[in-house]
């Protein structure tokens, strides 16, 4: 697999103005922005995390909106949905952690207590617009379902393995096949919170390494799977058909960026992003993916393939 060379299309500096990002670095541990995302009209959503506030940049770097998270202790994560509305993952200021949902005026308009006794890293939404507290992007809890909200004491015995996306109304499963090969199973969500309420809807078998893990779909429904690569601080990405062929991928060099799910995205083109932070501030860049013979992918079909996992929801947050 060729390494990609990337375009950085954002570098934002240290600091509290409006085009920076809050940076606080102790020897070598540094903490600064800790997610973001690619809205499906190509801008750039960062969480300043140490400022406290979700920056959106248009696809030439200009600051559109800064969304405040003054109710917010400690953010970690946080998504948009189709209503505009922006789910922020965090501390509560004590032991324990919340989901604030921000209206799109900017106000707190609902609070979800998360007692599950983990520490997870992300949250994620289903097209169904079902809330997911997520851990290593690889396995989940069920925090809002159908608009209801989960009661606390029920959210342990919602856990599932698997991965979810906003672009499908499916949950997606890895697992080793015959002969080296890779399966994925696309799980059917019903109106049930717990996995004993899944069932499976469909599978694809692709010839990708054994420890690749389902990461996304694109707008077209083709299929994304991404694995640390193991030569160096690198992240490998494939894209892969609906019908299991492997239409090429990358090899993408992350150096001192990690390779944390956090830090990496695939928009609904199918160009990789990844989130680079240091001491001097945060970087985004894009990777355009390769075919085989080292000819850059085309842009995803602007029309979902039918398939068991096409779109149960408009594609317009991510």
């Amino acid at each position: 697999m060729a390494t990609a060379d990337g375009q950085v299309v954002l570098q934002l500096s240290a600091g509290a103005e409006a085009n920076q990002v809050g940076i606080t670095a102790d020897g070598s541990n540094i903490v600064g922005p800790r997610s973001f995302r690619i809205g499906a009209d190509g801008t750039i959503r960062l969480l300043d995390n140490v400022n406290k506030r979700i920056l959106f940049f248009d696809q030439n770097g200009k600051v559109t909106r800064t969304l405040r998270l003054d109710a917010t202790q400690d953010p970690i994560d946080f998504i948009v949905n189709n209503a505009g509305e922006t789910f922020v993952y965090g501390g509560d200021g004590g032991p324990n952690f919340q989901v604030l949902r921000y209206g799109p005026d900017g106000k707190v308009t609902l609070r979800l207590p998360v007692s599950l006794g983990v520490s997870a890293d992300g949250i994620m939404l289903t097209a169904a617009q079902d809330l997911l507290l997520v851990q290593g992007n690889q396995t989940f809890w069920t925090l809002l379902h159908q608009g209801v909200t989960v009661d606390p004491k029920i959210q342990p015995l919602t856990v599932q393995e698997g991965a979810a996306t906003p672009r499908s109304p499916v949950i997606f499963r890895t697992t080793p096949g015959e002969n080296g090969t890779l399966d994925l199973h696309a799980i059917g969500l019903n109106a049930g919170t717990s996995g004993e309420h899944f069932m499976e809807i469909g599978g694809v078998t692709t010839s990708l390494p054994a420890d690749a893990r389902f990461f996304n779909v694109d707008r077209a429904m083709s299929l994304y799977f991404t694995r640390p690569s193991a030569e160096d601080d690198a992240v490998d990405v494939w894209r892969v058909a609906p019908d299991g062929a492997v239409d090429g991928g990358a090899h993408i060099v992350t150096g001192s960026c990690g390779t944390s799910w956090r830090n990496f995205y695939v928009d609904q083109g199918g160009a990789a992003w990844t989130m680079c932070v240091d001491a001097q501030g945060a970087s985004v860049t894009r990777y355009t993916l390769q075919d085989t013979t080292g000819q850059p992918l085309p842009e995803a079909a602007a029309a979902a393939a039918d398939v068991a996992w096409k779109p149960g929801a408009v594609l317009t947050a991510a």
